[in-house]
Formats: C-alpha cells, structure tokens, sequence
C-alpha cells in the first residue's frame, strides 16, 4: 500500500567549503533524500521510498548505503546521528493498528548496533498519517531527545564506543496527550525542554517541559496567522537564547512562508 516508485529525478548530494564558492557534486541516487544529518567526517541522508539510509565518509569519500525499511507512502521526517558518528533511524512495518516502529542504530560502517521499539511512533492507520520523527534535539551531555509525530517523546542515551546507546520512552511532549509536535528546543541544554504542539487548526501552543521535576507548562501561540499553519523548527536558538520555527501561512489563496521568533512571558 502507498507510493513506491522513486521519484522521476532522484537526489544529488553537493559540497562547498568555508574558503570557496565553489559547488563539488558528490553523489547522485535514485531515491528522494529528504533529510541528512551528521557529525565529524561522517554524513548521513536517508532516501525514500524504504528508508534507505546513505552514508559518506568526507575523509575518504567512501560511500556506503543500506536499506533500513519502511512501508511506501512513509516517511520520517527526520533522524539523528550521536557524537561517535551513529545514526538512529527508524524501521517501520505496517501493522494493524497503523505502523509499528523500531529505531535502529548504525555505525559508521553501516553494521546494525540494536534496535529498539518505538510504541506511539505511529500517528494514524495509514503510512502517510505519521511522519515518523518530526522533532529532535541534541542536549550538552551528548543525549539526543526525539518526538515523533504522534507527540511521543524519546531519550538517545550517549553511546559509549561501540556499545548500543540505551533508549528509553519519555511519554507524551503535551501534558493533555497525542498531538502533532514539529519542534523541539532545549531551554538550558540539559532538562528543560520546549516542545512546539499543533493539534489541529488554529490550536497551536509550547509546552515547557522539566525532565527532571517531571512537570510541564502551556502556553498558546498567538501568531496572528489563521487557522492552517505550518511551522516546524528544532535546535535553532541563537546567540542571544532566542528560537525560531519557520513555515508557511495561508492569505487567501497564496501561502506564504513565515519565521517566528518564540519566547516565554
């Protein structure tokens, strides 16, 4: 069920460097690349449709590409890679109750690490209604915090060497349940977390979670823009400790893209 034929032109990877306005093309595939991520030499972008997960070593420029799986018509929105270089991606099969989900850790060399079920990863009965991980952020101790899109919220342990990172469910970003969360900051680097909350039209808040006191605040996003929004953004803060999210908004029949700039009062 869902799409599955690739898309008509495929993807191309690109590189330029500080010093340069040169462009170097690196890699072209016949999937869609809808997302990378890294850290150090290593550069990671998964591909639809099936979760097909490209790495490239910038030190050598080696490539190497495995496919991680997931149903046609699902794709997530986003993965994460830990300080050691190890990508965390999911893997997703059509169940009966929508999608059951499991995040698979890789190594550089693409050698499967552990996997380990994602419950609440799904967010509706067919592929296209959940968006897999949809926000994330990266805490000063090396952690990673992920959402999926039916607002459930994980910890990524720091990983050590070569051993599997723990994870483990936090529950939902919102206090009051499922809704759509399409990004995540960190508001000290450590436990405070703000999570960005849409559940329908016109029903957008933050959440401002403590991990460690386990308590949580709401707060309605007054941005003025009418009911169909879309807004995404995770680890964007600034110098000064401000975030932002960006997106589009409907005038009339145009859409137009918008930044907000979020702070608490």
């Amino acid at each position: 069920a869902g799409q599955v034929a690739p898309p008509r032109w495929g993807s191309h990877i690109w590189r330029t460097r500080p010093d340069s306005d040169r462009w170097e093309h690196i890699l072209a595939v016949p999937e869609g690349l809808t997302c990378g991520a890294g850290f150090g030499r290593w550069y990671y972008a998964l591909g639809l449709w099936g979760h097909v997960l490209y790495r490239l070593d910038t030190a050598t420029g080696d490539i190497a590409r495995v496919t991680v799986g997931a149903p046609g018509g699902h794709m997530s929105r986003n993965f994460v890679v830990d300080r050691r270089g190890h990508a965390f991606v999911p893997r997703v099969q059509l169940a009966k109750a929508g999608l059951a989900a499991e995040l698979v850790e890789f190594s550089p060399a693409l050698r499967e690490i552990a996997a380990t079920g994602l419950p609440h990863y799904s967010a509706g009965p067919k592929p296209g209604d959940s968006h897999g991980i949809t926000g994330l952020v990266t805490l000063a101790d090396g952690a990673m915090l992920i959402a999926a899109s039916s607002g459930f919220l994980y910890r990524v342990a720091p990983g050590q060497g070569e051993a599997a990172a723990p994870v483990r469910p936090l529950g939902w970003v919102d206090p009051a349940g499922r809704g759509y969360v399409s990004g995540l900051q960190s508001w000290d680097g450590g436990n405070l977390l703000l999570g960005l909350v849409v559940n329908g039209p016109g029903r957008r808040h933050l959440v401002l979670r403590d991990l460690a006191a386990g308590t949580a605040r709401t707060l309605k996003l007054n941005d003025d823009l009418g009911e169909w929004v879309l807004l995404y953004g995770s680890q964007t803060e600034d110098t000064e400790g401000r975030f932002y999210v960006g997106g589009r908004y409907h005038d009339g029949p145009r859409l137009l893209p918008v930044l907000l700039q979020l702070a608490w009062e």
